[in-house]
């Protein structure tokens, strides 16, 4: 919400060699939350586009400021820890695992052990 204040967010975007259009858009200083406190963050947003439709998008938020000159390296950084997460997460979920059944998200201090020694 705080991003729609904004006239306008800095921009930047460049074409592949494939023809696949990246873009990204950020904001340095922007409220977390709505309340009197709220701590002030870098946020990042990247679409990719092909043949004129996006075909993936993400916004990310970061402490590091985010000029046209670094834009590109945050967004690619925050994109291979999304995919990193996102593997890991899968396969607890779906390759034998099955970790929401078998512990839970329940208050209990064991479940919550047997999670991260399954982790480790």
């Amino acid at each position: 919400e705080w991003l729609n204040d904004y006239p306008e967010l800095p921009t930047t975007e460049y074409t592949d060699k494939k023809g696949c259009i990246h873009r990204f858009r950020w904001q340095n200083k922007v409220p977390l939350h709505g309340g009197a406190n709220a701590i002030e963050v870098n946020y990042i947003e990247y679409q990719q586009i092909k043949a004129g439709a996006v075909t993936y998008k993400n916004s990310w938020v970061t402490d590091i400021e985010v000029t046209k000159e670094n834009i590109i390296d945050l967004a690619k950084a925050g994109r291979c820890r999304w995919k990193i997460e996102n593997e890991c997460f899968n396969t607890l979920k779906n390759q034998g695992y099955h970790i929401e059944h078998n512990y839970g998200h329940g208050s209990e201090n064991l479940s919550y052990n047997m999670y991260l020694l399954t982790l480790l």
